[in-house]
């Protein structure tokens, strides 16, 4: 893939070399916090088809984008969550 005259590699292992370039970061995050960043770059993995169309020539982009994409939803389902927890009860009798 050309993008003003640059080729692309293929993403998956461009991302692949991605995650790797990070590994000095990850490896000076607490120990709690290394396995978020996993996290963050099994959502990158799980959007790689998006990626590989989004051809953006910063990897990192998709990255974070996935990471966006991933924490919305869960926000999304907190907030609903919420919503049904404060939502008044029906019950056939009042209290």
């Amino acid at each position: 893939m050309t993008i003003m005259g640059r080729t692309l590699p293929s993403f998956r292992p461009a991302l692949d070399m991605e995650i790797q370039s990070w590994i000095n970061f990850k490896r000076e995050l607490s120990s709690e916090d290394r396995p978020l960043f996993d996290q963050i770059m099994r959502y990158a993995k799980m959007h790689g088809d998006a990626g590989s169309l989004a051809a953006r020539f910063l990897i990192s982009e998709n990255v974070w984008l996935s990471a966006l994409i991933e924490q919305q939803k869960l926000i999304d389902k907190l907030s609903e969550k919420i919503e049904q927890l404060r939502a008044p009860t029906k019950v056939g009798f009042l209290v």
